[in-house]
């Protein structure tokens, strides 16, 4: 029996990375189809309270916050810094692409922000 949890284990990883490398040229898509209010309290509930940076392609370089203040505090640059990146230039080659992402980027953001509120 020992001997069969590492197999499980390995294949569990397998099946995994599989999954992670057939959809990963697809997960902007993908991730636009589900409701970011859903998706960000889920995440909230699993203890991940990152929020989504953009990058910014269109006019330069650079990463946006949606949904977050303006002001460049210590919060908002540790946001910066952990958040998650599910989008990439190539996901966001025109403006709809990228206005489409940072509107579901500004609703899960806004999500996780009124979560953490709540919980203080």
């Amino acid at each position: 029996m020992l001997g069969v949890m590492p197999v499980i284990r390995t294949s569990i990883l397998l099946l995994w990375l599989g999954w992670s490398f057939a959809f990963g040229a697809d997960r902007a898509p993908l991730l636009l189809r589900t409701d970011p209010v859903v998706e960000a309290k889920k995440a909230y509930e699993r203890g991940d309270h990152r929020s989504i940076v953009v990058p910014m392609c269109l006019d330069g370089t650079g990463e946006s916050l949606p949904g977050w203040p303006l002001a460049y505090t210590p919060a908002h640059l540790e946001a910066l810094e952990s958040g998650i990146r599910p989008f990439t230039c190539s996901d966001l080659s025109s403006e709809s692409e990228f206005l489409r992402a940072a509107k579901y980027a500004e609703r899960y953001n806004q999500t996780m922000l009124n979560l953490a509120k709540a919980a203080h």
